[in-house]
C-alpha cells in the first residue's frame, strides 16, 4: 500500500493522508472520501513511511486529465502561503471534470480539425515594430510594460507577439480584467488565429467553460483568453503571459482567495522563466514605480495609429450651470454637443459610475435616509418602483418612509437610469442604450450592445465603467462625463489615481478612427482638482509625480506593502473584542519588525450582510517582515477574521 499527502478543498492548513495500491504521481487529481462525502483532491507527494494511524483509500484517479507539472505546483503553494489561504482550496481552482464521450462527440462536430492560418494581419507602424522587437529580444523571465495612449495599437503588438509563440507550437495566456472586455478582443484574436483561441470567464455556461478548459490543457488551443480564473488553467508549453489593462482593480479578487491576478501572473511567469507583458494607457503607480526603479522594462507608444489625433478635452464647472431647463447634471455645453453629434449621425457615450436613479432617499418630513437593514449603505432607487442595496441585493417595493408613513420619499442624486430617462426626454428620436450591471447580466447581452454600436444602430450609449476601457467604436466621436469627480469621494488613498485613469480611459474611446479630433466634455464640481486637471490634459507623468510624493509622505504603496486584517461578527461587540485581541497579539509580533500597525477601526462599510467589520492595517517597507507578522496571526486559525495581502 502507498500513502499520499493530498490537498482537499476544505479550510485545512495541512494536507490529509490517503492510501492506494497504485503508484500515483504528484500533481494528479483524485477522488477521496471525507466524512460522508466524496471530494476531489490533489496529490502533493508520496509519503516515505507508513503513518501510525489508519488511512482511508483513494477512490479514483483522474488519469484522463493531465497532471499538474512541478512548476505549477510550486506556484500554487506560493499562492497559498503569500495570500494565507488553505492549499487545498487553492489547488481546487485548477480542476475541471473530464469531458464525457457525448461532450467529446459534440466538441468534434462543433470544432472540426482545421489548421488554417488565414491570418488577418495589419501592417505595424515603426513604433509598434520597435516594441515587438524589444520584447522578443528576451525569451526568459522579464516583466515588460507596454505603455500606449488609447488607440495606439497595443492589441496589434500583442497579436504579433502571440504569432511568434504560436509558430513555435507553444502557448499564450491573455488576461483581461473583466468579461465586458472580452467580446471585441476575442473576435480580433480568434480572427487572427483561427481554431487556436479559447475563452474562459465567469459569465460562460459551465459546459462551455469546461470544454474550453479541456481543449486548452490537451493542447488543442494555443491561446487562452479570460478573466482572473483563466490564470488557474494548467496550460501546457506556456511561453508568454499578457495582462491587458494591468491597472484595473478587477484583477484583485476580494472574496475567498484574495489574490491579485496581475501579481500572481508575474509570479507564474517568474516560475516558468517566461516573459510577462503588462499593457495599459494608464499604468498603476505600483507598475510605474517598478519601471522607474528599472525592475520592469519600458516600451512606449506615444501616438495613435495611422496618425489619428487624440481627443480634445474640456472641463465644465457644474457649479456655474445656468440653464434651468436642463437637468442639474447636464451642462449647456454637453447638451449642444449631443445635438450636434446626432445631426452629424455620429455616436456619443455618456459615462457615470453610479447605477440606479438616485443615490439617496430621504423622508420629506424628518430628513432621515433609507438604509439597508443588513448593510451600512443607503438604498438606491431603481425604475421608480423599488429601493435596492447594491451590496446584498436587499430590496423593498414601498416608497413610503417607515418613520413617517404618510410622508413621501425624496430622491436625491443621479444614476445611470435617471440619465437614461433624462436623455430620452431631451432626444426622443435617438436610439439610446444603457449598459450597467443592473441591465447587463451576461457576456452575450454585452456583446449585443457592442454589436449595436458597431453597426451604427445606437446613437447614444450610457454606462458605467464597463464601457470605459478596451472598446473600439469607429463612429464614437463624443464622450461626456456626467459627474467626473465621483471617484474622488471615496475613502481610498488611490482615489486621485483612479479618477485620472477613468478620465483618460473613457475619454480615449472618442475619435479613435477619425482624422478630426474626438470631443470629450468633463463635467465636474471640482474643476481644479489635480486628477481632473491632469486627466483633461492626459498628463500621466505629472499625475504620477504628484501622487508618488503624497504616497511617500504617508507610507503608502508603492513605497510600502499593505496587509489588511478584517474581523466580522453578527455582534458588534464581539467583532471589536476580537479585533482588539488580534491587535494585542500583533503588538508582540511587531516589536522587532519594521511594521506599522493602524487600528482597529470600523471598516469603511461598517455593517455588511448583517455582520459588523473592523479593520487593522499593517504597513511595511519590508515584504519579509510583513509576511512574518501575518504568519504569526495566521497560526491562530479562525473563521471570524481574514488576512488580505495587498488590499485594493
Amino acid at each position: 500500500m502507498n500513502y499520499y499527502n493530498i490537498a482537499v478543498p476544505k479550510p485545512l492548513r495541512q494536507p490529509l493522508t490517503y492510501c492506494s495500491p497504485q503508484v500515483i504521481s504528484a500533481g494528479r487529481f483524485v477522488e477521496v472520501p471525507l466524512l460522508s462525502k466524496k471530494i476531489i483532491g490533489l496529490v502533493l507527494s508520496q509519503m516515505e513511511e507508513k503513518p501510525d494511524f489508519e488511512s482511508k483509500e483513494i477512490l479514483k484517479v483522474f488519469n484522463d486529465i493531465p497532471p499538474l507539472d512541478p512548476i505549477r505546483m510550486e506556484w500554487l503553494n506560493w499562492l497559498s502561503q503569500y495570500y494565507f489561504y488553505p492549499i487545498g482550496m487553492v489547488t481546487s481552482s485548477c480542476f475541471t471534470p473530464p469531458l464525457s464521450d457525448k461532450q467529446r462527440k459534440k466538441q468534434s462536430s462543433l470544432n472540426p480539425s482545421n489548421t488554417s492560418t488565414d491570418i488577418k494581419k495589419l501592417q505595424l507602424n515603426k513604433d509598434q515594430l520597435r516594441c515587438v522587437s524589444e520584447i522578443q529580444k528576451i525569451s526568459t523571465f522579464k516583466v515588460h510594460l507596454l505603455h500606449g495612449v488609447t488607440g495606439s495599437g497595443k492589441t496589434e503588438v500583442y497579436l504579433d507577439l502571440m504569432e511568434n509563440i504560436i509558430q513555435q507550437d507553444k502557448s499564450v495566456l491573455f488576461l483581461l480584467p473583466e468579461i465586458s472586455l472580452t467580446p471585441q478582443l476575442f473576435q480580433r484574436v480568434s480572427a487572427r488565429f483561427p481554431d487556436q483561441t479559447a475563452l474562459i470567464h465567469s459569465g460562460m455556461s459551465p459546459s462551455k467553460k469546461q470544454m474550453n478548459w479541456i481543449q486548452t490543457i490537451e493542447g488543442k488551443k494555443k491561446i487562452l483568453m479570460g478573466a482572473r480564473s483563466a490564470l488557474f488553467c494548467p496550460i501546457p508549453n506556456l511561453s508568454l503571459i499578457i495582462v491587458d489593462e494591468e491597472h484595473e482593480s478587477h484583477f484583485k479578487q476580494e472574496e475567498k482567495l484574495k489574490y491579485h491576478a496581475r501579481d500572481s501572473a508575474i509570479m507564474l511567469g517568474h516560475k516558468y522563466n517566461i516573459p510577462v507583458v503588462l499593457g495599459s494607457a494608464t499604468p498603476s503607480l505600483e507598475t510605474w514605480h517598478n519601471v522607474q526603479t528599472k525592475r520592469y522594462q519600458y516600451h512606449q507608444l506615444k501616438k495613435r495609429v495611422r496618425g489619428y489625433p487624440m481627443p480634445q478635452m474640456s472641463i465644465v464647472d457644474l457649479k456655474k450651470q445656468k440653464n434651468k431647463e436642463l437637468p442639474f447634471w447636464l451642462s449647456e455645453e454637453l447638451f449642444q454637443a449631443l445635438k450636434n453629434a446626432l445631426k452629424k449621425k455620429e455616436q456619443s457615450a455618456l459615462f457615470l459610475n453610479r447605477r440606479g436613479q438616485s443615490s439617496l432617499s430621504l423622508c420629506s418630513y424628518c430628513g432621515s435616509h433609507l438604509k439597508c437593514p443588513h448593510c451600512d449603505i443607503s438604498l438606491v432607487l431603481h425604475a421608480n418602483k423599488y429601493l435596492v442595496c447594491h451590496y446584498c441585493n436587499y430590496s423593498i417595493n414601498s416608497l413610503q418612509a417607515e418613520c413617517h408613513p404618510a410622508q413621501d420619499i425624496m430622491h436625491i442624486g443621479v444614476g445611470t437610469e435617471s440619465v437614461f430617462e433624462g436623455i430620452k426626454k431631451l432626444f426622443p428620436k435617438a436610439n439610446i442604450q444603457l449598459a450597467d450591471s443592473d441591465h447587463i447580466h451576461s457576456a452575450s447581452q454585452f456583446q449585443s450592445i457592442v454589436e449595436q454600436m458597431l453597426k451604427g444602430k445606437t446613437d447614444i450609449l450610457i454606462g458605467t465603467q464597463m464601457i470605459a476601457k478596451g472598446l473600439d467604436f469607429p463612429k464614437l466621436n463624443l464622450v461626456g462625463f456626467i459627474l467626473a469627480d465621483l471617484a474622488l469621494h471615496t475613502q481610498d488613498f488611490r482615489s486621485t489615481e483612479k479618477c485620472f485613469q477613468l478620465i483618460a480611459q473613457m475619454g480615449g474611446r472618442a475619435g479613435r478612427h477619425s482624422i478630426n479630433p474626438g470631443k470629450v466634455i468633463i463635467q465636474t464640481y471640482n474643476p481644479d482638482h489635480p486628477a481632473i486637471q491632469t486627466g483633461a490634459h492626459l498628463e500621466f507623468e505629472k499625475m504620477t509625480s504628484h501622487e508618488l510624493k503624497f504616497r511617500k509622505q504617508l507610507n503608502y504603496p508603492p513605497f510600502t506593502r499593505l496587509a489588511l486584517i478584517q474581523t466580522s461578527s453578527a455582534k458588534k461587540d464581539q467583532s471589536l473584542a476580537l479585533a482588539k485581541k488580534i491587535h494585542k497579539n500583533l503588538s508582540t509580533a511587531i516589536q522587532t519588525k519594521n511594521v506599522q500597525c493602524l487600528g482597529p477601526a470600523p471598516a469603511p462599510i461598517f455593517k455588511l450582510r448583517s455582520k459588523y467589520r473592523y479593520h487593522i492595517l499593517l504597513k511595511s517597507s519590508s515584504t519579509e517582515d510583513l509576511h512574518k507578522v501575518c504568519e504569526f496571526i495566521w497560526q491562530k486559525p479562525s473563521s471570524a477574521w481574514q488576512i488580505n495581502r495587498d488590499p485594493v
